[in-house]
């Protein structure tokens, strides 16, 4: 049995993976003599340590500041596009509408509307909204919703040849079946049919000219909302350049406070140590004359104590200085992340806007085309 229970243990352990264990490179800190020596050696090797840690922390946050820089503007990109194939769209839909009325066909439903504007008003907001087979779902019915109003204007137009081909059969005297009618009654039915179809082409005529006012309208809006941004943006990159220039001159400042603070503490440390050696010769050697030794120890003692003091006053003041700039060199920092913020914003609204300027443009560009062209009326054949 303990035989048996030796080769499980062995085979388990056999199969388990062996430990990582984790290795650090051992730092050699010289000879020190005393504590103090030591703990200073410590902390500049911790020291070092942090600044490794701070410097590869930055070039992360550097690296994820590029990444999500490079993600918004794919994200623009896209967004751009999505707005461009929404727009032609649209229009492709307006365009058969108006057909469709050019015709005097029927358009389509009331439902089918409906959901056309909800579809087109807000299309990026729908599409964060849906998920994936809703929106497979919205899309198919989009499509089909264009596919019936292409079908209806096939209709119309068969609908127009067969009348065009009866007008023509009729002024020959081709029907089979029938007499052929008078010259007369085929003229006055088709002065009629034309005199319905100008008065839809005049009703048709006026909602576009409303159309065309209102989309003047919303143009010059949105050129002034253009140039009040793009004002806007101006300002705040003048803003983003005066904080740069004054975090820069802080920067350096800070630099200049921070060696000097160095050189005083170095300092302090070696008129300690100076001083320490002094003291501790004078009490070695035999003094001859007790009295003068002492005075002259009282004396180095005064001048010690007030030299360390004033060192030490000044060393504070120089280190609530130093907090001073720092506190305020964060807080320019954070307002400049802020007004970079606020720039990218501003810059996105801006290009959103010129985009809807040069749609409009060229949507009111095609519809003054499409009134000032002269309407025909269909030919028939002798």
């Amino acid at each position: 049995m303990s035989k048996r229970h030796a080769e499980e243990a062995a085979g388990s352990t056999a199969t388990q993976p062996p430990i990582k264990k984790i290795h650090f490179e051992p730092h050699l800190i010289g000879p020190v003599s005393t504590l103090e020596e030591m703990d200073i050696k410590v902390l500049q090797f911790q020291n070092k340590k942090l600044a490794q840690r701070i410097e590869q922390r930055c070039r992360t946050e550097q690296e994820l500041r590029q990444r999500i820089e490079q993600l918004e503007k794919r994200q623009t990109q896209d967004d751009a596009v999505l707005n461009v194939v929404n727009r032609y769209w649209n229009q492709l839909n307006e365009d058969i509408r108006i057909l469709l009325q050019r015709f005097d066909a029927e358009t389509a439903d009331e439902s089918e509307n409906k959901n056309e504007n909800e579809a087109t008003t807000s299309f990026l907001m729908q599409l964060s909204t849906w998920d994936k087979d809703e929106l497979n779902d919205k899309l198919a019915n989009r499509v089909q919703v264009s596919r019936r109003a292409v079908a209806k204007v096939i209709q119309a137009f068969d609908r127009l040849m067969q009348r065009n081909e009866k007008i023509t059969l009729a002024l020959k005297g081709e029907v089979e079946g029938q007499d052929a009618p008078a010259l007369d009654e085929a003229i006055k039915e088709t002065n009629i049919q034309l005199q319905a179809e100008n008065h839809n082409l005049q009703a048709l005529h006026t909602s576009l000219h409303e159309k065309y006012h209102l989309n003047s309208l919303k143009l010059a809006e949105l050129q002034d909302s253009v140039t009040a941004r793009e004002t806007e943006t101006a300002e705040l990159k003048n803003q983003i350049d005066d904080l740069q220039y004054e975090l820069e001159k802080i920067r350096n400042r800070n630099d200049k406070l921070e060696t000097h603070l160095a050189e005083a503490v170095e300092k302090l440390k070696a008129y300690h140590q100076l001083h320490g050696d002094g003291a501790a010769n004078a009490t070695a050697t035999p003094t001859t004359t007790p009295t003068t030794a002492q005075d002259s120890n009282s004396k180095a003692t005064r001048e010690q104590n007030r030299q360390a003091t004033i060192s030490q006053a000044k060393l504070e003041d120089l280190t609530k200085e130093v907090e001073e700039w720092k506190e305020l060199a964060n807080n320019r920092l954070q307002e400049l992340d802020k007004l970079h913020q606020t720039h990218r914003e501003t810059l996105k609204e801006v290009e959103k806007l010129k985009m809807d300027v040069s749609l409009y443009i060229f949507f009111l560009d095609q519809n003054h085309y499409r009134m000032s062209k002269p309407l025909t009326p269909p030919l028939i054949a002798p």
